[in-house]
């Protein structure tokens, strides 16, 4: 027996092949919803922060980052959708890649992109503006097919100009002024001269929304009180006072709101941040499934609302080219590599800018009757309050689906 056991021992044991682990396939996005661009959109607003935090000087660093930022991640996902359509090989890849997903067949892609499109202008009780405008100099070429089907399906408006003989920035704010007319018009884009003329192909996307609450806040209700900007700055702010039933949500990584606005369509998310934390700091771990965690594990609760306006003086003007690039879609920025075969000859972004508008005002369908006298027996009643006293994470989302439809920081209320 010890012989047995000890010829036992010096079998070797059979080493069988680890197989190989392939990843699972990334389903084709066939059918676009307001929700497809989440994690797209997280991660374009993490990137334009980290773009307008880089400046020339450490004056105009502080700036941008103490600044305030909205984008249309709709906006910029189907002006990409638009052009991937028309791309190929490494080009297409590349937007695929910052888009974070893989897009289908070119065909229902567009005609599910249309009714994206008609969605947004269909939601009641905001009023979307989205549009997109391409001027074209000497030198690429488009099809016309592509042409006629980009102006039906993404109401593309396309323009053929010698840029040095004209005067783009005019055309420009007028044609953003025209198609924002009916939401938070955007006016002026460009002062005059501050386009490089010599540009190929310019593109510009605008983005504006104006939405009212259900019940108006009672302007005699509004205070100047303290509040946290990003940098650890105390400031005196304008804050709105008013009782709301919103859904609630909190753990160790952020207190969330979800406020409803007039018409049931659209939601205000607020999302704050930890004492400790920076906007950038929460920005790093934040991602779409977390939109979609936390609205299914808020519940409803009557609060007492104090939060500062969100209403954007100026139009956010954001230029895209390097931000895209450095998040995949460089091939597409680039004359000697871009391959948009199925597009026109010769064809390349060079300038890519998105303008984003946000109004959303005291005003609301109905009357507030809450005085500041309701709100100070509250107070000494201990009731529950919903308190944005720092600066957070906003967004408007689609209520059916928690699309983004539009996503900022709003790090310092009181700048323009």
């Amino acid at each position: 027996m010890a012989g047995n056991l000890f010829a036992c021992s010096k079998e070797q044991p059979t080493v069988t092949e680890t197989p190989e682990i392939t990843p699972e396939p990334i389903p084709f996005v066939e059918n676009v919803e307001l929700d497809t661009y989440n994690n797209f959109a997280i991660e374009l607003l993490k990137n334009v922060r980290a773009g307008k935090s880089t400046a020339e000087s450490d004056e105009d660093s502080q700036k941008v980052i103490g600044g305030n930022v909205i984008i249309s991640p709709i906006n910029v996902g189907v002006a990409l959708t638009m052009f991937h359509i028309g791309a190929l090989n490494d080009t297409q890849t590349g937007i695929e890649e910052t888009l974070k997903l893989q897009l289908g067949d070119p065909t229902i892609l567009t005609n599910s992109s249309k009714l994206l499109m008609d969605a947004l202008l269909e939601q009641q009780g905001a009023n979307f503006a989205n549009g997109y405008t391409l001027y074209i100099n000497e030198g690429p070429t488009v099809r016309e097919d592509f042409a006629v089907r980009m102006e039906d399906y993404f109401r593309l408006d396309l323009n053929f100009n010698k840029f040095d003989d004209d005067r783009l920035e005019v055309h420009l704010n007028d044609w953003a002024s025209n198609v924002t007319n009916d939401s938070a018009k955007i006016e002026t884009v460009f002062s005059d001269g501050y386009l490089p003329h010599h540009t190929s192909t310019f593109m510009l996307s605008v983005s504006s929304v104006d939405c009212k609450w259900e019940t108006a806040f009672n302007l005699a209700n509004t205070r100047t009180l303290p509040f946290t900007a990003d940098g650890g700055q105390a400031l005196a702010v304008p804050t709105l006072r008013g009782k709301m039933t919103i859904g609630f949500y909190e753990d160790d990584d952020v207190t969330a709101g979800f406020l409803p606005l007039y018409g049931g369509k659209t939601t205000l998310a607020i999302f704050i941040p930890p004492d400790d934390d920076t906007i950038e700091k929460f920005l790093r771990k934040f991602t779409g499934d977390d939109i979609t965690l936390w609205r299914k594990l808020a519940y409803q609760k009557e609060k007492w609302l104090y939060m500062p306006k969100i209403s954007f003086a100026n139009p956010n003007v954001i230029e895209l080219s390097d931000i895209l690039s450095q998040m995949g879609a460089d091939e597409m920025f680039n004359a000697e590599t871009a391959d948009f075969a199925n597009l026109g000859n010769n064809f390349y972004i060079d300038d890519f800018y998105q303008v984003s508008q946000i109004r959303i005002t005291e005003t609301g369908e109905n009357e507030s009757t809450i005085t500041p006298v309701d709100i100070t027996r509250a107070n000494n009643n201990g009731e529950d309050f919903f308190i944005v006293g720092r600066s957070f994470v906003f967004a408007i989302l689609d209520e059916e689906t928690g699309g983004i439809l539009s996503i900022g920081t709003l790090a310092n209320p009181i700048e323009p």
